[in-house]
């Protein structure tokens, strides 16, 4: 209730019966406290509305501790939303534009409809775990909190049976997307720490989902012969063998396919796909023995240079004539970007025409499916293969630590295992049959 009188009786108003009851901030608590400034004037500042005097005495409590050590005064009026905007703008000058893109959807169609109107220093971890389960959840889960989530995030939903619209997530998502989703909100709230806007970050301790890394497969002939049968795939991560690489490139080259040369390079030698989107001319030395020069932002061991390999010397100087007949027969309507793989009117190939053409292509082919990442997997498993030293392999796939190449790939192909298993057997003595 409010303390206002009613000018007729001078008697305070019954509970709810002032006429101003139902304005903001009416009949609410506000505290005040007293800000230290640059030059030594009083300045007060007010937080509030708050439902009761215990909560405005915690909260005022909270906020004279945070600005003892270092915060910002005004922090209690910055929202979730606000901050993050304001933080977004400042990383995109360091930011990739595919690595923006992606913070930028999480932003808007996650954490903005569940968490913008939140202020930034009431943010709690709470509110991350609800988050995350909404995320995660198959269905609506008897949690009040985690259903209040789920309504908000329902505009950027997308069925399982649906296609796929542009800023939509197939819910539920994997554990690996949510913890890529954790990774960004984490990263917000790391810079509202050292800035001063909040004295902790909640986004530590946020009960993230267990994630199962699944190795990648080969196709055996007898995962072939079931993937025919009933059209699934063993796993996710699938690797073709050197004669279905083979088969493939065979099909590529008698079809005369534009981008054979794209495809051969990423098979052989394992650039990312973004990274082969953005690859420019004056990065290749097509001269023997031939050089490439990666410039990649993923890690600082993704900025790298080594060999090409003749077979992808001679299909980039094919590939190299082809664009300058394009060129030559677009005439104004060339653009003149400097990429090295280009559709015909000379603008930079996109990953997702790519997928689209590499999923037609394996078809065609009549190769198991496999993503267009794993042609990243491929090269690794056939540099295995031919014997290729580790740490060589590590270093022409931009890994930041050999031993993630080590884990990742020497369960493909693996030559020495089978050796080794070969081993076993000379060194059992058997009778003679």
């Amino acid at each position: 209730m409010c303390w206002c009188r009613n000018p007729e009786t001078k008697r305070p108003y019954p509970k709810k019966a002032c006429p101003k009851f139902k304005k903001p901030g009416h009949a609410k608590w506000y505290a005040r406290f007293d800000v230290p400034t640059a030059d030594g004037k009083r300045r007060q500042v007010r937080i509030g509305p708050f439902r009761t005097r215990a909560e405005a005495q915690e909260t005022l409590r909270h906020e004279i501790s945070r600005i003892s050590y270092g915060g910002v005064p005004s922090a209690h009026k910055i929202t979730v939303e606000s901050h993050f905007n304001d933080w977004l703008a400042r990383q995109r000058p360091r930011l990739a534009v595919s690595t923006f893109a992606d913070y930028e959807r999480v932003i808007r169609n996650i954490v903005q409809p569940t968490l913008g109107q939140v202020k930034l220093v009431r943010l709690t971890t709470h509110h991350l775990r609800c988050l995350y389960a909404a995320l995660g959840a198959d269905g609506i889960e008897s949690n009040s909190s985690v259903a209040l989530m789920a309504e908000r995030l329902a505009p950027s939903k997308t069925g399982p049976d649906a296609p796929k619209r542009k800023g939509t997530w197939k819910y539920p998502l994997s554990a690996k997307r949510i913890r890529k989703v954790h990774s960004i909100i984490s990263s917000g709230l790391t810079h509202a720490c050292k800035t001063g806007l909040i004295a902790h970050n909640p986004a530590w301790n946020a009960g993230l989902p267990k994630m199962v890394e699944e190795p990648a497969l080969v196709w055996t002939e007898p995962r072939v012969t079931h993937w025919r049968e009933t059209g699934r795939k063993p796993a996710t991560v699938m690797v073709w063998t050197p004669e279905q690489c083979g088969q493939f490139l065979d099909y590529l080259q008698e079809t005369r396919d534009r981008h054979y040369a794209l495809f051969q390079l990423a098979m052989t030698r394992g650039p990312r796909c973004n990274e082969l989107t953005n690859l420019l001319w004056r990065d290749l030395d097509l001269s023997k023995p031939g050089i490439i020069t990666i410039r990649g932002t993923k890690t600082p061991r993704s900025y790298r240079t080594f060999h090409l390999g003749q077979g992808n010397v001679a299909a980039l100087r094919r590939w190299y004539r082809v664009q300058e007949q394009e060129r030559w027969e677009a005439g104004l309507q060339w653009t003149h970007s400097g990429h090295v793989f280009t559709n015909p009117r000379g603008e930079p190939v996109t990953r997702n025409a790519l997928w689209h053409r590499f999923t037609r292509l394996t078809a065609a082919a009549d190769v198991p499916p496999i993503r267009l990442h794993d042609l990243r997997h491929c090269a690794a498993s056939l540099g295995l293969t031919a014997g290729t030293d580790l740490k060589v392999i590590s270093e022409t796939l931009g890994h930041r630590h050999h031993s993630f190449t080590a884990d990742t790939y020497t369960n493909v192909m693996p030559k020495s295992d089978r050796e080794a298993a070969d081993a076993v057997f000379d060194i059992i003595p058997r009778r003679a049959a």
